[in-house]
């Protein structure tokens, strides 16, 4: 099952079932490679899958088309019982729909090139490119003269929370503090799960 993320340009395929054995496998390679031909005729310039990193069907991917994007690791906490917050005189902004440029060019700033360039390189293709959040996702900018330097996303569930951070890198030194402000947004959640970018080293460090 796939759908399109944001916009026609950039499609993410939601569900991949495929049985054990290696007939199943080669099934599930031919079928990638013609959701690929499926979607490029609606307008699809990306198709992005996410596999772990030791599902045996990464090798049929590839013979697909596709190609390692991006590493990630998928962070876990246990329940957050309390708010706090390191640095005190943090204030957030919600997104509002205005600020998708400025959002951009922090995007360009955050973002290394060869992962731009494999996932959104220019303005419409970001837009695309951006995942859909469904249910209850709270947007808001850290903002400071230099346009945003931080966009932090928290998911709030009955029992499970979700956050997300991309930050500038000069105010790096601030994600420690965003952390714990996205933290007391969920709290009374049971679980808090981040899925962070090998490249996210500095808000892997926040989160540890």
């Amino acid at each position: 099952i796939a759908r399109p993320r944001s916009g026609p340009q950039s499609w993410e395929v939601t569900h991949l079932i495929a049985g054990s054995g290696d007939e199943h496998d080669d099934l599930a390679g031919g079928l990638l490679d013609a959701l690929a031909n499926s979607t490029a005729r609606q307008g699809a310039e990306r198709v992005f899958l996410r596999l772990r990193s030791n599902d045996p069907l990464i090798v049929e991917a590839q013979h697909g088309g596709f190609f390692p994007c991006v590493s990630e690791v998928l962070y876990e906490r246990g329940p957050v019982v309390r708010r706090w917050q390191r640095e005190d005189g943090i204030a957030l902004n919600r997104m509002e729909p205005s600020d998708d440029y400025d959002a951009f060019r922090l995007y360009n700033s955050a973002i290394p090139a060869e992962v731009r360039h494999a996932s959104a390189m220019t303005f419409d293709q970001w837009r695309a490119y951006r995942e859909q959040r469904g249910g209850r996702w709270r947007q808001l900018l850290l903002r400071s003269s230099n346009g945003i330097d931080a966009w932090v996303a928290t998911h709030r569930g009955p029992w499970t929370g979700w956050l997300s951070i991309i930050a500038r890198p000069d105010v790096e030194s601030r994600l420690g503090s965003l952390v714990d402000l996205a933290l007391g947004r969920l709290k009374g959640v049971r679980k808090v799960y981040c899925l962070v970018p090998e490249y996210q080293i500095a808000f892997q460090s926040a989160l540890l």
